[in-house]
């Protein structure tokens, strides 16, 4: 059995407490260099995913760590060979990251004992860390005030992980385990206080469950302000926390044969990705699922035939969505040459069976006009029902670009498939290159929610293009506009029921773009968008995923209203109260394509351009992106 130490409720003893914060080395051995003869040297290999504390005979209840072993390397420590039958004890304290720091944990099943021996080649590998138990709560203090300030459990002071002082300097973070059987409350009201200076702020009220960790920030306008505590987040601590961080990295001469076009949740079978897009070599389209930690399961291609039976010579995965039966619905772009229209194609693709179950050309349906769908934009297909789909776009008609809903029901003959449609009405915006489009879908369970823009002509930047969400029953007969928002573009909704949430970009004074979000809430109350301005002079959001009360949206920063100067990825959380809790910008790739929700509570982001090719990176709710990466 396996435990963790929790420090804060154990006295330090004689030897002193472990290292976590930095490990300790060993003393130097005799003047001169060389091992004295009557020494032996013993080789401890670490190829696990953590840095391991080691500690030699004594553990870490009883003594000081020894040396610190990065993960992935060798250490070479020096000592007496074994006297007697037995054999030298050495145990490992595993420094697990969580949150831009790390917890120690230490089991005994993981300790090894050794007989060292004079001119032998002593070797220990340390143990793979598998599985164990968190018997603490965890607290993640950040504190963004301009002073130092400590943590107080009724009148005792609280000592942070890995730390000689309780104090905890500013712009720092702090790390502390709070003991299953720890009272931290009195008669419902919690004892833990935040000092700051002479003034105190309580946490908020809170039963802290062991094997979860509870994200704080502690906040300041000023040196005499009151200070206040958050709480920014709540995420189960797992142990394998290595697995679920990770990043699957297409190399640059990768990225040139295989163009990640589309990344989903995956099917119900797979309960993890699906990757989609072509091999532009082999001129086919890929799917690879995904588990949740990122470990391909499964590989398939497939063509598919122009609507003259001509095998197509290019395409564009827009979008797709799992289907009933273990297939995919993949809406794809595809043209025979490159003077060819490009034609649309619904196609269900079941990649077991690596079949094609029916697929339709829209071109197929006279709505005397040519689709157009924007390129990223997750929920431009959605499914409603088992075997019913509904997709949003464009559609370029004699007089210009009209707004477009279709649905289509597979559960009919497969030879006699269906679409109905919704097309917009002429109006004064209509014409001379301007565009107005769906780019994305929401259903609640009884009418459709779509999201995009209108009245935008993007060689023409004086012209007030506006963002809108509109609502339209199940049988497409109307439509009512739910919201418009002057300035802004609308790319992606995503929500529950009658709560969504919607994402896009404003235009702010002096013609610069923010990333912005609007909630079904809002929209109701005629409220304009919250816009994020910390990323850079002009960011947007392509897409959103949802945890409970937390929103992650991704998109791009960039130093011209273009995007095409300096982009940079980013990622952004927010509370559905419109607080912003964190911000990543990521380096080496130009933007944040997609943004999907994994059923571990991490999330997924696809990464494009700059010099990186494409990447798919995994992150979770605390704000942190960085892990291993997983071959292509």
């Amino acid at each position: 059995m396996c435990f963790f130490l929790i420090f804060l409720s154990c006295s330090q003893g004689s030897g002193g407490g472990s290292s976590a914060a930095g490990g300790l080395v060993e003393k130097p051995g005799p003047e001169g260099g060389g091992v004295p003869p009557q020494l032996a040297q013993v080789q401890i290999v670490n190829p696990t995913d953590y840095d391991v504390n080691l500690f030699v005979g004594l553990n870490p209840l009883q003594g000081a760590a020894t040396a610190l072993i990065p993960k992935g390397s060798t250490y070479t420590h020096t000592m007496p060979p074994t006297s007697g039958s037995g054999g030298d004890s050495f145990y490992f304290e595993y420094l697990i990251p969580v949150g831009g720091t790390s917890f120690p944990y230490f089991s005994y099943e993981n300790s090894q004992v050794y007989q060292v021996g004079l001119g032998k080649d002593n070797r220990i590998t340390v143990g793979a860390l598998t599985q164990c138990k968190a018997d603490a709560a965890y607290l993640l203090l950040e504190n963004t005030t301009e002073t130092a300030l400590s943590l107080v459990n009724g009148n005792t002071l609280m000592t942070p992980e890995g730390q000689d002082s309780y104090l905890v300097e500013a712009g720092a973070t702090a790390v502390y385990a709070v003991a299953q059987n720890a009272q931290v409350s009195v008669a419902g009201s919690t004892m833990m206080k935040v000092s700051v200076g002479t003034r105190q702020a309580s946490l908020p009220d809170y039963d802290f469950e062991q094997g979860r960790v509870y994200t704080f920030s502690v906040v300041s306008k000023g040196s005499t302000a009151e200070p206040q505590v958050v709480l920014k987040g709540v995420s189960p601590f797992d142990l394998d926390v290595a697995r679920q961080i990770w990043q699957l990295q297409v190399a640059d001469t990768e990225s040139r044969r295989f163009r990640i076009d589309c990344v989903r949740p995956a099917g119900e079978q797979a309960a993890g990705l699906v990757v989609a897009g072509v091999d532009q070599i082999d001129g086919e389209i890929f799917l690879r699922e995904y588990d949740v930690y990122g470990s391909c399961t499964l590989e398939s291609t497939f063509t598919i035939q122009t609507s003259n039976a001509a095998t197509a010579r290019s395409y564009q995965v827009y979008d797709l969505v799992a289907g009933k039966d273990n297939d995919y619905i993949l809406l794809v772009g595809l043209a025979a040459g490159a003077d060819e229209l490009m034609e649309y194609v619904l196609v269900s693709w079941n990649p077991r069976d690596k079949t094609t179950v029916w697929n339709m050309n829209l071109s197929q349906f006279d709505l005397e006009g040519v689709f157009v769908f924007r390129e990223g934009c997750r929920n431009s297909l959605i499914q409603l029902e088992a075997g019913e789909y509904a997709l949003a776009g464009g559609i370029v008609q004699a007089d210009g670009m009209h707004h477009f809903v279709g649905t289509v029901d597979t559960r009919a003959e497969s030879n006699n498939l269906q679409l109905s449609s919704y097309v917009s009405e002429s109006n004064s915006d209509i014409g001379n290159g301007v565009q107005q489009m769906f780019t994305s879908l929401h259903w609640t369970g009884s009418s459709l929610i779509a999201v995009g823009y209108e009245n935008c002509d993007f060689s023409y930047a004086n012209r007030p293009h506006r963002g809108v969400v509109y609502q339209l029953d199940r049988s497409l007969t109307g439509a009512t506009q739910l919201h418009s928002s002057e300035g802004n573009l609308f790319f992606g909704v995503e929500g529950n029921g009658d709560t969504y949430y919607v994402c896009g970009e404003a235009t702010g004074t002096g013609r610069i773009l923010y990333g912005c979000f609007l909630t079904s809430t809002m929209i109701q109350e005629k409220q304009e968008p919250v816009q994020h301005t910390s990323a850079g002079a002009y960011n947007w959001f392509n897409q959103l995923c949802l945890y409970g009360n937390t929103l992650v949206l991704c998109g791009l920063t960039a130093d011209s209203m273009d995007g095409t100067t300096n982009a940079r990825p980013i990622v952004a959380a927010y509370n559905t109260s419109g607080q912003m809790i964190w911000e990543n910008v990521y380096s080496g790739q130009s933007d944040a394509a997609s943004c999907v929700p994994n059923k571990i509570g991490t999330y997924w982001i696809h990464l494009t351009g700059g010099s990186g090719g494409h990447s798919i990176v995994s992150g979770d709710l605390l704000g942190r992106n960085t892990g291993r990466v997983i071959p292509w």
